[in-house]
């Protein structure tokens, strides 16, 4: 409430525009927070993230996920050329920070990449990168690093015995 004389706060027409300016400002405190959080590709909101995808020509699934989405637009914004490998190591950094392994055969010419990733969705989007960015001579292959056994612990053998032993191995377990 605004600070004013007892007297000024209980005439009705003062105190009704002091209301209308509070609750401009509140808005107007929620826009600057929006627009902020849209100058990140990891925090746009969903209006945002479909003018990136209109711009960037990006069709969007009937299930993906805000977080998928942004995902997608973030490997595309990432596709620039030349590629070395330590420049594709810093761009998987970007995309999978909690962690991948990249491995270069010059011989055979090929790239195995295993990425620590919360969706297959994800992966999918890092093969359409991979494919965009990797020279038409260079093959590659993506798999999802492995689960840990600390990801098992404290889950109960009935949830488990749902999976096999690939899935328990390489799926997303929730």
């Amino acid at each position: 409430m605004f600070e004013a004389p007892e007297i000024i706060r209980n005439i009705p027409d003062i105190k009704a525009i002091y209301d209308m300016n509070e609750k401009q400002g509140e808005n107007l405190e929620t826009e600057v927070e929006r627009m902020d959080n849209n100058l990140f590709l990891e925090s746009m909101d969903e209006a945002m993230t479909a003018r990136w995808e209109a711009m960037l020509e990006i069709t969007k699934a009937d299930n993906d996920t805000l977080q998928d989405r942004r995902f997608r637009i973030k490997s595309r914004v990432l596709e620039r050329r030349p590629y070395t490998e330590k420049a594709i190591g810093e761009r998987l950094k970007l995309l999978c920070p909690d962690g991948f392994s990249v491995s270069v055969d010059e011989k055979r010419q090929q790239v195995t990449i295993k990425l620590a990733l919360k969706s297959q969705k994800m992966v999918d989007d890092v093969k359409k990168y991979m494919e965009d960015i990797l020279p038409l001579n260079m093959t590659f292959s993506i798999d999802v690093l492995w689960n840990q056994y600390k990801i098992l612990t404290g889950k109960r053998y009935a949830d488990i015995t749902k999976y096999t032993y690939g899935e328990l191995r390489e799926k997303v377990i929730v």
